[in-house]
């Protein structure tokens, strides 16, 4: 018996239904959520620092890092240009400051960055997997379709 669409095949429901899962998959995998991301301790002269935010450097909203000393000379980097600083008090870095040398002196330190993460990014590969499957489904189904058509008229 002659199907009139290609509704009634079942690869092709299943094969969309796929799709259609794929792309919900695709959407979870995009959502972003903020993180907050605070380190604080004490550097002596001659230690060095580095700042790390894992999987949100191109995305980071708000950054600063703070010091505090009685008297210093730091050189921190932002964005791979090493500036020096020497202060007494406190003293605020804003920008994403990757990494820190204490040239003379102790400091109090605190970091804190805002960033957007992906929070399901290995949803994006399990979409991308049901997608092909649910491509070659539907257009398989539909193919049959074709075929039970043309036989269907003759």
């Amino acid at each position: 018996m002659m199907k009139s669409t290609p509704f009634g095949y079942s690869a092709f429901k299943y094969g969309l239904l796929l799709l259609l899962l794929a792309i919900i998959l695709a959407l979870g995998a995009s959502y972003t959520a903020p993180q907050i991301y605070e380190e604080s301790g004490v550097l002596k002269e001659g230690d060095n620092k580095d700042f790390y935010i894992p999987y949100a450097y191109n995305r980071i909203i708000e950054a600063n890092l703070i010091l505090n000393s009685k008297n210093a000379t730091v050189l921190y980097s932002i964005d791979s240009s090493p500036e020096a600083a020497s202060f007494e008090g406190n003293l605020t870095i804003p920008g994403y400051v990757t990494s820190i040398s204490i040239i003379h002196g102790n400091v109090d330190y605190r970091f804190y960055a805002r960033a957007q993460v992906y929070s399901y990014p290995y949803l994006g590969y399990v979409a991308f997997l049901l997608m092909i499957i649910g491509t070659v489904l539907t257009f398989s189904g539909y193919m049959r379709f074709l075929r039970d058509l043309r036989g269907g008229k003759r």
